[in-house]
């Protein structure tokens, strides 16, 4: 390849950066309906109850979201969203000190709602967001922080902070969280995306009534303990029509949990490290006047899922 066709390449590419969409105000109102289907293999360890597998818990997800302009205030928007997910699956625990294994069915219900307020600007926008999550036997979690988002080119860089406050017997405590992605838009309606996010959440000390297998905990027993979270996701999001704007998606999270022993009583409940590996894919429509490419739907519309208040 000559030194000129090589000169011509990096300008085109560079060209293409460049020529990028960058954000705008939503005009109008601006929302997608979506559904996805998810698949996830645990790897357990805990000291006391020897090592937990599962073979596999299927989920089924359902969400929504809506995004206006505040007209009065130039720049300034918000958005409601919320999902619905039901998962089961069939969980293994083999004893360290009885040589048997016992089996069981497990399931749960999950509910989110979350909103959004930012300000968008030509490169970047930024803004507050709450969400509150309940799950079936487990309690609730509600976080609320910042988060933003800046436009270099074909490329999105992602970031979220604020504090998590749990209720219920199970998990009520208090934490905090942080995260950080980058989207690719390698074309305009093909993005990449990858991101880490951390949780560190000081919650009640055994999990009531989550399933099978799980200690009960009443008053002074159940003491406080730290339940750490790190995710490392992967994905990809492709608009397959501008003309009817439904997109596909799917992608791989690893996450690693790691759970402090129970100071107050060390018996019912030690320390676990374990391992989530989960696989995702699902469909997405756009509603609304965001523009007619993914990367023009993501930066003018609503918030990319990394950043919204219902995760």
């Amino acid at each position: 390849m000559s030194r000129t066709t090589r000169l011509l390449g990096t300008v085109s590419v560079l060209a293409t950066l460049a020529a990028s969409p960058a954000a705008a105000q939503i005009m109008g109102f601006a929302g997608f309906v979506d559904a996805m289907y998810s698949h996830q293999n645990l790897d357990l360890d805990d000291d006391f109850f020897g090592n937990t597998d599962t073979d596999g818990f299927n989920g089924f997800t359902f969400g929504a979201g809506l995004a206006f302009p505040v007209d009065e205030v130039p720049g300034i928007a918000w958005q409601i969203d919320g999902n619905y997910t039901t998962q089961s699956g069939e969980a293994t625990v083999c004893y360290i000190d009885l040589d048997e294994c016992l089996e069981g069915d497990s399931s749960r219900i999950v509910w989110n709602l979350g909103g959004s307020i930012w300000w968008g600007g030509v490169q970047s926008r930024f803004g507050v967001n709450v969400n509150y999550e309940t799950i079936t036997d487990y309690g609730s979690l509600t976080n609320g922080g910042v988060f933003a988002e800046w436009y270099l080119g074909n490329f999105t860089i992602q970031g979220k902070g604020g504090w998590l406050w749990g209720g219920g017997t199970p998990t009520g405590g208090r934490g905090n969280y942080l995260g950080g992605g980058v989207v690719g838009y390698f074309m305009p309606n093909l993005a990449i995306s990858g991101s880490v996010s951390w949780s560190d959440l000081i919650s009640g000390s055994t999990l009531v009534g989550g399933g099978v297998f799980a200690p009960p905990c009443f008053g002074p027993t159940c003491g406080r303990r730290d339940a750490i979270e790190t995710n490392f996701s992967l994905n990809a999001e492709f608009l397959v029509s501008q003309a009817f704007p439904l997109s596909v998606f799917g992608g791989y999270t690893y996450t690693d949990m790691s759970i402090s022993e129970n100071v107050s009583n060390p018996l019912l409940a030690s320390g676990s490290d374990s391992d989530v590996n989960t696989f995702f894919i699902g469909v997405r429509y756009y509603m609304g006047g965001m523009g007619g490419t993914l990367i023009e739907a993501h930066r003018n519309g609503n918030l990319h899922p990394f950043l919204r208040g219902a995760n």
